[in-house]
């Protein structure tokens, strides 16, 4: 059967120098979604992945995942975060805040209970959202997070949206 999986992973500080760091050139397993924890950390910037082998013979990426931390301070916490539901559809609102300093995006989380804010939104270079999800009548409780190449921000406090908090 030739349902395996080849490849290795590169690492480089500049672009130009490149050091192998992941290797899986001699396995013989279908591992369509395999997953490489390193065993010790290591300081790089660039990753480049070069396919040895594929079921297919055709090399396709969908997802190149990495995890670590950056050596920045965290975003700033999000300032200024409001949720104004909508007059004339109280299903919809309109959120806002302040941009926060180093972040490239946000998330804002939601859900209809305190403490349980299950659900999210991730907003890329802007400060608002328009949020078309609600139901009508019913609680709603939002916080936010910024986002940056270090990591997040501390979440901002926990808003309750109910009915009263209607834009005029």
């Amino acid at each position: 059967m030739d349902l395996y999986h080849q490849y290795r992973i590169f690492q480089s500080t500049d672009g130009k120098n490149w050091t192998l760091l992941v290797d899986k050139s001699d396995k013989d397993r279908d591992v369509p979604h395999d997953y490489v924890e390193l065993l010790k950390s290591i300081s790089t910037r660039y990753l480049r992945v070069e396919n040895i082998h594929m079921p297919t013979g055709s090399f396709a990426l969908s997802d190149f995942r990495v995890f670590g931390l950056a050596k920045e301070p965290l975003p700033e916490e999000v300032r200024n975060f409001k949720v104004n539901r909508a007059k004339s559809d109280p299903r919809n609102a309109q959120i806002t805040w302040k941009p926060s300093a180093k972040a490239y995006g946000y998330n804002i989380w939601y859900g209809v209970a305190p403490g349980k804010l299950y659900n999210c939104i991730t907003v890329n270079g802007e400060n608002s959202y328009n949020f078309r999800g609600m139901d009508n009548g019913t609680t709603y409780y939002f916080s936010i997070e910024a986002l940056s190449e270090a990591g997040r921000s501390k979440m901002g406090k926990e808003m309750e949206l109910d009915l009263r908090n209607i834009l005029k």
